[in-house]
C-alpha cells in the first residue's frame, strides 16, 4: 500500500514539474540582447526555482519513505528469521524427547559404555561446549540406534550449533539426552 503512495506521489511531482518547465510552449521571440533582464524572465526564473525546490523535496520524501520501508522489511524479515528457527528447535527438541520415550517405552534401551576408551572419552569432549565437534557428533548420530526422524533432527541441530555458537550448549545438552551419554 506504502509503495503505491510512493508511486503516486512520484507521478504527481513529475506532473507538476512537467507543467511547470517544459509543459509550456512558446514560440522564440528573436529581440537584441539588453543589459537587465526583463520582468518576464524574472518570473519564469522564479517559477523555474520554485518547480525544482518541488521537485526537490519531493524527491527527498520519496526516499525517506523508501528508506523506512526497506527498514521495516529488514525487521519483519529478521523478525521471521527468529521465529522459524525457534519453532524448528522446539521441534528438534520434541523429536528427540518423544524418541527418547518411545525407546524406553519399547525396551530398546542401549546403554554407552566406555568400552573403547579413547571413542569414549571423545565423544564426552565432542558433547561439551568447550570441545563440541560437529564432524564427530554428526557421525554418531549416523551410526546410533535414533530413528531416522531423530537423526535427521539431530543433524540439523548440529548443523545450527555450527552456524551459531551461541547454540551449541542447549545442542550439546539434546545430544547427551540422545545418545544416552552423561
Amino acid at each position: 500500500m506504502r509503495a503505491v503512495f510512493i508511486f503516486a506521489a512520484v507521478a504527481i511531482v513529475a506532473a507538476i514539474a512537467w507543467f511547470a518547465i517544459g509543459g509550456q510552449e512558446s514560440e522564440p521571440v528573436v529581440s537584441q540582447p539588453t543589459a537587465s533582464e526583463t520582468p518576464a524572465s524574472d518570473e519564469t526564473s522564479e517559477a523555474t526555482d520554485d518547480a525544482t525546490d518541488a521537485v526537490e523535496d519531493a524527491v527527498e520524501q520519496v526516499q525517506d519513505a523508501l528508506n523506512d520501508a526497506a527498514e521495516e522489511a529488514e525487521t519483519a524479515v529478521n523478525e521471521a528469521v527468529d521465529s522459524a528457527a525457534e519453532q524448528i528447535n522446539d521441534a528438534v527438541s520434541d523429536v528427540l524427547g518423544s524418541g527418547e520415550e518411545t525407546a524406553l517405552a519399547s525396551g530398546n534401551v542401549e546403554v554407552e559404555t566406555e568400552a573403547a576408551g579413547d571413542s569414549g572419552n571423545a565423544l564426552s569432549t565432542a558433547l561439551t561446549v568447550d570441545g563440541f565437534d560437529a564432524d564427530m557428533l554428526k557421525a554418531e548420530v549416523a551410526g546410533s540406534s535414533m530413528s531416522p526422524v531423530q537423526r535427521l533432527a539431530a543433524k540439523v541441530m548440529i548443523e545450527q550449533a555450527e552456524a551459531d555458537p551461541g547454540k551449541i550448549e542447549s545442542v550439546v545438552n539434546e545430544l547427551r539426552k540422545a545418545l544416552y551419554v552423561e
